[in-house]
């Protein structure tokens, strides 16, 4: 298999840089550079305000590279910004709504899909888990129905108990899916957190393999892919065989330092992708 894309977490100008970030941050053609030169053909943004930000010349790095935009994260919309879509505060469910229809905006004009990870926030004591699930049904029947005028598709995210109590596996996100009921709403896998929450990873692959839209690659501990103990060559061949055909980003700790990770990360991957 020749013709995958490797894509890696790239952030935008405005977002604010913090220690320990699964991206390359910094001067974006520096980035870019790297990247290329590794052997990357695609970015995935990591942005908190789109409208901060000019297009023509983000097309002119990207051209310039040989990279192409294949998702936008929303996860330092959270991070940052402190956003939720079931924040017990009707304002900040508010706030967090109208700053992704920026981001979806943003997203539409490469035609990319948005993902939704710890963006929908979690369970908390005060309120009832009725009206937490109820409020994020109610954002995301909105939300994806704006993504059906922009041509874009919304990925829910499972993600570990360590980080939130709110859609942990893919049989959950699933069920939120036939809540929502809306067309431009699907998964993202992202093996790191499948690891760590599915029965059975393989067997999950395959099931839900028509609602995945897009694919996080980290091995164990957030290693790079070979050096944690996953069986990428076992996981990647599930993923190829349940007919997927989209792009895959890395999503690692960056050290010792971003351009040794997305490197080796890159060597291996693309190797072990020729394989199958």
């Amino acid at each position: 298999m020749t013709d995958f894309c490797l894509a890696a977490n790239v952030t935008t100008p405005e977002v604010q840089i913090v220690p320990g970030m699964l991206a390359y941050t910094g001067d974006l053609e520096q980035s870019f550079s790297v990247l290329h030169c590794a052997g990357y053909t695609g970015v995935e943004w990591i942005t908190v305000d789109p409208d901060r930000l000019e297009l023509p010349i983000l097309d002119q790095l990207l051209a310039e590279y040989q990279l192409h935009p294949v998702a936008v994260n929303t996860g330092r919309l959270c991070g940052e910004l402190g956003l939720t879509l079931s924040s017990p505060k009707q304002e900040i469910r508010m706030a967090a709504e109208q700053r992704m229809k920026k981001v979806m905006e943003f997203a539409a004009h490469w035609g990319v899909p948005v993902n939704v990870g710890i963006l929908r926030g979690c369970f908390l004591p005060e309120v009832s888990t009725e009206t937490t699930y109820g409020w994020t049904v109610e954002a995301l029947q909105r939300l994806s129905s704006f993504g059906t005028q922009y041509g874009v598709t919304l990925l829910l995210e499972t993600v570990t108990t360590k980080m939130t109590n709110f859609i942990n596996t893919l049989s959950q996100a699933a069920q939120l899916i036939r809540d929502v009921n809306q067309p431009a709403l699907g998964v993202m896998y992202d093996v790191f957190q499948m690891d760590l929450e599915e029965p059975d990873m393989q067997e999950s692959i395959q099931r839900y393999c028509a609602l995945c839209g897009h694919v996080h690659l980290a091995d164990r501990d957030r290693k790079v892919p070979g050096d944690g103990g996953l069986d990428f060559p076992a996981i990647l061949k599930q993923i190829v065989q349940s007919g997927y055909t989209g792009a895959y980003s890395i999503e690692l700790e960056m050290q010792p330092n971003p351009e040794i990770v997305h490197q080796r990360a890159a060597a291996y991957l693309k190797l072990l992708f020729e394989s199958l």
